[in-house]
């Protein structure tokens, strides 16, 4: 029999668990655990909080093509994570959740 984990866990074993699937993805940028794993958790709750849960996860799936496809290995992904956050922030706030209105008054 398993347990359910633990909701919240320390920082270092998102930083451990982080390190494993980039190694396994093979992801050439450089990325910063103790910066980049707060800002796109933030991100990822503004977003399934501001327009629907799925959301979140959607979006930073959809920010993952974008910032590989755009950075070459060994850049950074904060500064470009930095310069997309309130583009992304935005959408949700403003086009999000008129979505989410306009669907329930379908």
């Amino acid at each position: 029999m398993t347990s359910d984990p633990p909701a919240h866990l320390p920082p270092e074993v998102l930083r451990e668990w982080l390190q494993e699937v980039v190694s396994l993805l093979g992801v050439d940028q450089q990325i910063d655990p103790d910066r980049d794993i707060g800002a796109i958790l933030d991100l990822t709750r503004h977003v399934s909080h501001t327009v629907v849960r799925p959301a979140g996860p959607l979006t930073m799936f959809a920010l993952g093509l974008r910032l590989g496809a755009n950075l070459g290995p060994g850049e950074a992904v904060g500064p470009a994570l930095a310069d997309l956050d309130p583009q992304i922030r935005d959408l949700a706030t403003n086009q999000g959740r008129a979505m989410i209105e306009q669907w329930r008054e379908q």
